[in-house]
């Protein structure tokens, strides 16, 4: 086989001639790089002037020459079939960088382009010195025919869609360049790409690990970094994600978390955390349906969403933006507001805008799941505090949930989890941490919901370990300026000492539906509770191109009537009143601030 390479660029000419060289020699240089593997029939590469008629072609510049526009030095007569290896001496992707003397991108004919090399180095570094080593000019021009020559071949090793760093003698890091969400085509019905995939991967921690951690690079990453930031009572990790400002009319939530007793689990919540608040921070506001109620077929009206008394009137005759949806009971096709959806929101109009029902999974069924559960647990919380609701003490027979109260005690902690579960017949719980006396905080919560209490409670008390983590690493004096009312109840004041000490105890495994359901079921299994409460669940996708390469889902759901958690000042709907009432309890609406985060 006959393969034909060119080679163009203002760049260094002794990288020029470095790469011809390897092109054209009658050994190709695939037996000295590790990236790639003989074979017994040797292919021929001819050296073409002409980039049109290359099968690849390297393009030699610096950062200075390649600017801003990338355009400038990449020749126009390009072969569409053409895949290219770009060297950039003093930086990578038009932005001058000190600690590199040179970066080799290796581009498909189909796939990242240079313009995502630029996007993805613009949301994650800062332009610095553009100087390089001329020493390095010919190892870059080495590594560059050879990764042509690998382009056009079977390798061993797949390097499309790699940028290979030069730093004096050093060769590496390669890192994975991932498409921007906005180099991907959006063809076809609108409403199909926003309807969640409703599938179920059997995907274990491990595969869900390695898919998570190509997203993760501080120079070309969806998420730059993630640390522990704290290993005892439990493991506690932080995930910072990249700005998404270059393709988003928003910037992304930027920090994720993620705590359980087992490392790899904390880390891959802390992973899967910043990829859903990713997804919800990326979208154009001119790619909305933007258009009144009336003029939108089975659109949920903002009216139907629980919000505050002093929300501006809304008139439905206003044109607003709507994104496409589903509800999850019926399969109909629905209109949904996009202020409800993405967050931060397009428009902060109806009521705060929080993360509430937010999900991620391998599949469709398994962030649909997170979703719903979410919207769930959050409802349980407000009504079981403003009411005169009395918790149930639960116990839990689970190794993990053991581990945790160990480490818990070994801080003076102690441990109380109860069951908060409402009309929606899904176990909801909340795991208190406290100590009486002893250096502050004295208390936190965390709570979760499921249908299997075991893993639940398990949840809500990593969760509850992870908030008096936040709050020791706060301080009193940084916590007074958060959101809510975490502080107060930092100090354990006798009005939450009162909703968490019950006397009535059961065992968790007493809860649980038998079997518990999964995958699908459990989704029908929760879409079914909701709606015998008398409420609609809809839920619309928000999976970035660039997050479904790596194999993951992202959902919002919504349940317009559920009772949300506000975080500043409270409000209420229906269920407030009437839930607590059908239960023999009583609304307690005016009751000092809550004590969940």
């Amino acid at each position: 086989m006959s393969y034909a390479l060119a080679i163009t660029g203002p760049g260094p000419s002794a990288a020029i001639d470095a790469a011809k060289q390897v092109m054209t020699s009658t050994n190709t240089g695939l037996d000295s790089d590790p990236c790639y593997s003989s074979s017994k029939s040797e292919p021929t590469f001819i050296h073409t002037e002409s980039p049109a008629d290359a099968d690849a072609t390297v393009v030699v510049t610096t950062v200075e020459q390649t600017g801003e526009d990338g355009t400038t030095v990449i020749p126009g007569a390009l072969s569409a079939d053409s895949a290219m290896v770009f060297i950039e001496f003093g930086g990578m992707g038009g932005c001058p960088i000190d600690d590199i003397d040179a970066a080799i991108t290796t581009l498909p004919a189909k796939g990242p382009t240079f313009e995502t090399l630029q996007t993805r180095v613009m949301t994650t570094t800062s332009p610095g010195d553009a100087g390089f080593a001329d020493r390095t000019t010919i190892t870059a021009g080495v590594l560059a025919g050879q990764r042509a020559v690998g382009m056009c071949t079977a390798s061993a090793v797949d390097i499309s869609g790699t940028v290979l760093e030069i730093s004096g003698t050093k060769i590496g890091p390669e890192r994975d360049l991932i498409g921007t969400p906005d180099m991907y085509g959006h063809d076809g019905d609108m409403s199909e790409r926003f309807t969640p995939e409703q599938t179920a991967r059997d995907v274990n921690l491990d595969t869900s690990l390695s898919h998570a951690e190509r997203a993760v690079d501080d120079r070309l990453g969806i998420i730059t970094q993630v640390g522990e930031r704290e290993s005892f009572p439990a493991p506690y990790y932080i995930a910072q994600i990249a700005s998404t400002e270059s393709f988003s009319d928003t910037r992304a939530v930027e920090f994720a978390a993620g705590v359980d007793a087992d490392w790899n689990i904390a880390y891959m919540k802390a992973l899967g955390e910043a990829l859903e608040r990713y997804c919800a921070g990326v979208y154009r506001t001119e790619k909305f349906i933007k258009a009144s109620e009336d003029t939108q077929s089975a659109a949920v009206s903002p009216r139907r969403f629980v919000q505050p008394e002093r929300t501006p009137t809304y008139d439905p005759s206003n044109p607003i933006p709507w994104v496409p949806g589903i509800n999850l009971a019926t399969d109909e096709h629905v209109a949904l507001p996009a202020t409800f959806v993405y967050h931060p929101p397009p428009q902060e109009r109806y009521r705060p805008a929080i993360t509430t029902g937010l999900g991620l999974g391998n599949g469709g069924i398994e962030a649909l799941c997170a979703g719903i559960s979410e919207v769930i647990e959050r409802d349980a919380a407000m009504l079981a505090w403003y009411s005169t609701f009395e918790p149930v003490k639960l116990t839990v027979d689970d190794e993990s949930y053991r581990t945790l109260c160990q480490r818990a005690r070994g801080v003076g902690l102690t441990v109380q989890t109860f069951l908060l579960t409402q009309d929606i017949d899904v176990p909801v719980i909340a795991t208190a941490v406290y100590r009486d006396d002893g250096e502050w905080p004295q208390f936190a919560i965390g709570s979760d919901a499921g249908l299997d209490p075991v893993a639940t409670a398990q949840g809500s008390l990593a969760e509850a370990l992870q908030n008096w983590m936040e709050l020791r690493a706060m301080g009193k004096d940084g916590v007074t300026d958060t959101d809510g009312a975490i502080d107060e109840y930092a100090t354990f004041p006798g009005r939450v000492q009162k909703f968490i000490m019950t006397e009535t105890t059961v065992a968790a495994k007493d809860i649980a539906p038998s079997p518990i359901p999964t995958g699908a079921d459990a989704l029908d299994s929760l879409i079914k509770h909701v709606t015998e409460a008398d409420l609609d669940v809809y839920a619309t996708r928000i999976t970035t191109p660039d997050v479904s390469t790596l194999g993951f889902e992202a959902v919002r759901v919504l349940i317009p009537g559920a009772q949300p958690l506000f975080q500043q000042h409270s409000f209420f709907g229906e269920r407030a009143k009437r839930v607590p009432r059908e239960f023999g309890f009583d609304a307690k609406l005016d009751r000092p601030f809550h004590p969940f985060p």
